[in-house]
């Protein structure tokens, strides 16, 4: 199983979240935006660890793919 995480948690991050949460091979762990609302809003919803950063969110552990946009 790859842990993955979505960074960007607008339209975008979270039609890739949900995804990876139906995925047997997938186990989303994280997600990040730069609004902290977003990114808690996201963690809440899908039950992952919530970051505000991406040098944050790369430092909490391993992680084998991440996804994301920079569109809202």
């Amino acid at each position: 199983m790859l842990n993955v995480a979505v960074i960007g948690m607008g339209n975008i991050g979270n039609t890739h979240a949900p995804v990876y949460q139906a995925d047997p091979l997938a186990n989303l762990v994280a997600v990040c935006d730069i609004i902290p609302e977003r990114a808690d809003r996201a963690a809440a919803r899908y039950g992952v660890r919530g970051n505000y950063s991406v040098a944050g969110l790369l430092a909490t552990g391993a992680l084998a793919a991440v996804s994301g946009s920079n569109a809202g």
